[in-house]
């Protein structure tokens, strides 16, 4: 008995460790983006979009936002309905805008368009530094080879990847809580502008939260049996991991939230199946990767492996802020491509400047904060602003009602989500995007920030700020203020 109440204690304080770094993470979050980023980028002072955030709060209350009608609509109805919206929205925002490929995007939609052609060959020597880069142009390829290489091809296959994804979000957001949370995460992340206006981009983020969202719901549904289906379904999750790792390279944090997520979710007699679930992941994601490494170098010549030293070099630099910056790209010519070279020397110059300015890395830190996770501008700037419409660039009340829509929304979902945090303390599954933003947040800490960057880490937080949405009437009551 002693040993049972000592790991339970144990699980406990993990799980309100982990969600009260969260909670906090998310309250300091919200207050950078409020104050010291939303002036800046909307032009318009704080205290109106906190007018603007309370008087949707007050509206929602006013309503009864937890008693809309959804529910007299059917599972699959709502599903479809939904869908079909979601997916007009986005084709109506392409056919609006039709954004360029520039950049990344540009280089895997060349290169995608190289690989339907049957050559594999690196596009350019930066491959080989970051052998990721063949990862979506593989999948994409594929796609071009089916329906045409053109920059129509690669949106819509992404506009149709992002409608799917709420599929997805809506399965996580009912493992967790229940139906009725699921419907408002899916709307949430419908109606999403950011998403709506991202979408038509050919990015590698829809792809592969595909496959990261696959990969949580799998291994949630794995824990949960006790059949030997879940072995199938752990070997299926370690597959997953890993095609998305093949895609981004930070996939593999997967791996740490599905350990302490399943120790914390799984009783103490129930631990020994858990650990031999979690064996399967792992072996199976070891696998997986083996397999895409033969299959890159035999295609491409390319060894596919990962490391961060030059992702730390970047994300260290005081002058760029922690952003891509030319001058620490030099280091790439400068040792001649040298994959091994090359990161352990970006890493040794990352950490000379941790420890030479510690106080000025810790300011650099927050500067990094306001940059990943102040503002979805993101979506302006790799969408909006490469638009194949000119005429619509030359209207700026069109840009700056859009930025403006996006900072009140994306602050909207952080509100809820800290709501939801504030009561989910309860609810153990909310332990597993809990754990994926809060190792967001302390790994682009120190890596290379960009604002589009924090997308995985929301997406898997909006069922808690669907929860939290849903719960607003609980958060406000009297009793739970008092407490």
């Amino acid at each position: 008995m002693t040993g049972n109440f000592f790991f339970a204690d144990i699980k406990e304080k993990i799980f309100k460790s982990l969600m009260y770094f969260s909670l906090l993470s998310v309250a300091y979050i919200f207050l950078i983006s409020l104050f010291q980023r939303s002036n800046i980028v909307t032009g318009y002072p704080s205290y109106m979009l906190i007018i603007i955030i309370y008087m949707i709060v007050f509206f929602l209350l006013k309503v009864q936002a937890s008693k809309i009608k959804v529910g007299t609509i059917g599972e699959v109805s709502f599903v479809i309905i939904l869908l079909s919206i979601a997916f007009l929205l986005r084709i109506f925002y392409y056919i609006f805008t039709k954004p360029l490929p520039v950049s990344d995007f540009l280089f895997y939609h060349n290169y995608a368009e190289k690989i339907s052609k049957g050559n594999y060959l690196p596009l350019d020597k930066t491959c080989v530094i970051f052998p990721h880069r063949f990862g979506f142009p593989l999948f994409l390829g594929f796609v071009y080879f089916l329906f045409g290489p053109f920059v129509s091809t690669g949106s819509l296959f992404n506009i149709f990847i992002s409608t799917m994804n709420i599929v997805l979000v809506y399965i996580l957001a009912k493992m967790i809580y229940n139906p009725n949370v699921a419907r408002v995460s899916a709307v949430l992340y419908a109606l999403w502008p950011s998403q709506i206006m991202y979408s038509s981009t050919i990015a590698s983020e829809r792809l592969f939260m595909t496959l990261f969202l696959t990969a949580i719901i799998l291994f949630m549904k794995c824990i949960e049996e006790d059949s030997k289906r879940s072995v199938l379904l752990a070997i299926i999750c370690g597959i997953c991991v890993a095609l998305a790792q093949f895609i981004r390279p930070i996939a593999q944090m997967l791996l740490i939230v599905f350990l302490i997520a399943g120790i914390v979710l799984s009783h103490k007699r129930a631990l020994k199946g858990f650990v031999k679930k979690f064996v399967f992941v792992f072996v199976f994601f070891l696998i997986t990767m083996e397999v895409l490494g033969i299959t890159t170098k035999d295609l491409t010549g390319i060894t596919l492996r990962s490391s961060m030293g030059y992702n730390l070099m970047v994300g260290t630099n005081y002058y760029s802020h922690g952003m891509y910056n030319n001058e620490d790209a030099l280091i790439l010519s400068k040792y001649n491509y040298d994959f091994d070279k090359v990161h352990k020397e970006s890493a040794k110059t990352a950490i000379e400047r941790i420890r030479s300015h510690p106080l000025r890395f810790l300011n650099l830190v927050e500067e990094k904060t306001r940059i990943m996770w102040g503002d979805e501008l993101y979506a302006i700037s790799w969408s909006f602003e490469q638009s194949s419409n000119t005429r619509l660039l030359k209207i700026p009340f069109m840009k700056n009602m859009l930025i403006v829509v996006l900072q009140i929304y994306y602050l909207a979902i952080l509100f809820f989500v800290f709501c939801g945090l504030s009561i989910s303390r309860e609810n153990k599954k909310s332990i597993v995007p809990a754990m994926v933003f809060s190792i967001h947040v302390i790994a682009y800490a120190f890596l290379e920030v960009q604002s589009r960057y924090h997308y995985p880490a929301i997406v898997c937080l909006i069922p808690i700020a669907a929860f939290g949405l849903r719960n607003l009437k609980i958060l406000t009551s009297p009793r739970y203020l008092v407490k």
